[in-house]
Parts: structure tokens; sequence; C-alpha cells
């Protein structure tokens, strides 16, 4: 017996000695990774936290079909706690979100993980239903980008879809074609004189479709960036340009 455990033990040692040696890189390696690990400098992340174990229960209520109840803290700041159907957990930049059939509301939802507060416990079964749209990742994407927001813009940008892609993330706005030249853009803002400057910085010539708001604020700022380019020779590259990006779009339909 004695010798067993004896024998036991030495191949314990040898695999423990091999599980080092395969994990141990070589020193050519060892001197770059060294390299690597020193050079790099980390800034701290401002993204929302999430805390690993709800993300955990939330996958498990997914995978298993089991109703979720959470606590939850909506834009306003408001507590409630909700009876969910979780259905997958969207990765939208740097967001977690949960979508998610709401039993009290009725309706689908979607919820940012970073606001659901635990404990999350496992309530009963429930049968799958058919997600909005049939795609659940641009349910989500288009809840993100126009739902949580005070005004919400229809504006045509004269560029062809794929082109407006390359500068328009997707949680920032939903894109269609309309032909091969024009696209809708369709987006949430907290605030008119947000949403004039985001549309002017973007490059694009565009006509806002709605909400009037919107096309009249369009036309006071590139009047105001007018004025000043007039007056100053120094501003007027600048203003111009502005202006320039500005009064071609004001139009509403």
């Amino acid at each position: 017996m004695r010798a067993q455990r004896s024998i036991e033990r030495r191949l314990e040692l040898v695999h423990r000695r091999d599980v080092l040696r395969l994990c141990r890189p070589p020193a050519r390696l060892r001197k770059r990774l060294d390299a690597l690990r020193t050079s790099i400098v980390r800034v701290p992340d401002t993204a929302p936290k999430v805390e690993l174990g709800i993300v955990d229960t939330l996958a498990a209520a997914c995978a298993d079909h089991r109703v979720a109840r959470l606590g939850y803290r909506d834009a306003t700041g408001k507590t409630s706690r909700r009876d969910v159907e979780p259905h997958r957990l969207v990765l939208v930049g740097r967001r977690w979100y949960l979508a998610a059939w709401d039993q009290g509301k009725r309706d689908w939802r979607t919820f940012r993980i970073d606001r659901i507060a635990p404990p999350v416990e496992f309530g009963a079964g429930f049968v799958p239903r058919p997600t909005p749209d049939d795609d659940v990742a641009a349910y989500v994407t288009r809840s993100v980008a126009t739902g949580p927001y005070r005004f919400q813009a229809r504006v045509v940008l004269h560029v062809p879809v794929i082109v407006a892609k390359q500068t328009i993330a997707p949680a920032y706005g939903t894109l269609t074609a309309i032909d091969a030249a024009s696209c809708r853009l369709v987006s949430g803002g907290s605030s008119l004189d947000g949403m004039v400057f985001w549309l002017g910085m973007s490059g694009f010539p565009f006509s806002v479709e709605d909400p009037p708001e919107l096309a009249r604020r369009v036309r006071e700022v590139a009047n105001r960036l007018q004025k000043p380019a007039v007056r100053s020779s120094a501003f007027r590259g600048a203003g111009t340009g502005w202006a320039r990006r500005l009064r071609r779009p004001w139009r509403s339909s």
C-alpha cells in the first residue's frame, strides 16, 4: 500500500513538472512577452461595470428558458421589480443589454445589465416567443439608438448607405437605404443642440424629415454660424464650412 502511494506521488510530481515545462515559454518568447508587458499602459475604462454573476445567471436563464426576477433602475432613476423571460444577451459597443419579454408590460424590452440589481432569481419555465423582426440584434440596436431619448429624429442623408455606415455606428442610429445615393437615419437625442452638432460633424449633407423642431433648430444654427463668417475673416473658413453643411440640409418634408 505504501509503495503504491509512493508511486502515485512520483507520478504526480512528474505530471506537475511536465505541466510547468509546457506552460513556461522558451527564453526567446519570454523576452518578447516581457517587452510587451512593460510597454503597455492601460487607460482606465469608463464603460459601465457589470457584475459577472448577473451575466452568468442571465445567460443560464436564457439557455434554460427560465423566468428571471430582477430589480431594475431605468434611465430616470426609478427602480422596480420585473419578471422577465430572458432571450439573449447583446453587447452593443461597450455596454451589455438583455433582450427579454417583460411579463408585467406584456411586451419586449431592452434592459441595460449595469442597471440590474442583484439578486436575480429563477422562476418558472417558459416557452420562447418569436423575437421582434426575427432579429434580436437589430431590435436591441434600434431600441438603444432611439428608445431612451426625448427626441426621435428621421433624417435623410444624401450619401449611399454604405458610406454612412462607415461613420455612424449602429448604437447611434439605424440606417436604411432609400436609393443608390441616399439613406434614412433614425436616431434619438436628449437635446436638439446635441443632435444638430452631431449631424453637422458627420460631414454628410442631410434633410430633416422629423421632428419639425429639429429642422427649425438646424436653420437657426446655420444662420448663426453664417453671420460671424461674414464679420470676421479669421473665422470665415470655419464658419463658412459649418454653415454650408447646415444650410443645405434644413429642408423638412
